[in-house]
């Protein structure tokens, strides 16, 4: 089993101290929110990965996003629709 030493300082790692970061290009707002994983003791980056929490509202945000638009052009397609409707009768 792999002990859970830290690289660096070599202490015996019980938790994590995490701290947000952003992954993607940069000097962009592109990209997703991620975290960093350090040594509680000495601030050694342990890893880097995606916030799972955060990308899961960024996921449902779009999608809502998107359905919203989609919803808005059909309404416009239909109000246009009656329109045209309504100015041959009149």
């Amino acid at each position: 089993m792999l002990t859970p030493e830290c690289p660096a300082c070599k202490k015996l790692i019980q938790n994590v101290t995490l701290q947000e970061t952003r992954i993607g290009p940069l000097l962009s707002d592109e990209g997703y929110r991620g975290l960093i994983y350090q040594c509680p003791f000495c601030a050694h980056v342990l890893g880097v990965g995606m916030d799972p929490i955060s990308l899961k509202h960024d996921i449902v945000i779009q999608t809502a996003d998107e359905v919203l638009s989609r919803i808005g052009s059909t309404l416009q397609q239909i109000a246009n629709s009656l329109n045209q409707l309504l100015s041959r009768r009149g």
